[in-house]
């Protein structure tokens, strides 16, 4: 694995950790993510390394790759 495709895969995983985090330590935040249900996906546009996080009824969950049916997907 290249280290720009290493670094890309620790950045989504760092994202996950973080939402959890915040969501622990702001209880506005996790409010916010109670009233939320999606799936949402990012990944390189040229490269097969992606990541989905799913928030379903304020709880945060990841992993990578791709998902089946995402809600919303960003490319970079």
């Amino acid at each position: 694995m290249m280290f720009s495709r290493l670094k890309f895969s620790i950045i989504l995983f760092a994202l996950t950790v973080m939402l959890k985090f915040t969501a622990r330590r702001h209880p506005a935040f996790a409010a916010q993510l109670k009233q939320r249900n999606l799936v949402a996906q990012i990944k390189a546009r040229d490269e097969g390394i992606g990541r989905w996080i799913s928030i379903r009824d304020g709880k945060v969950s990841s992993s990578r790759g791709m998902h089946a049916k995402p809600e919303a997907t960003l490319w970079f």
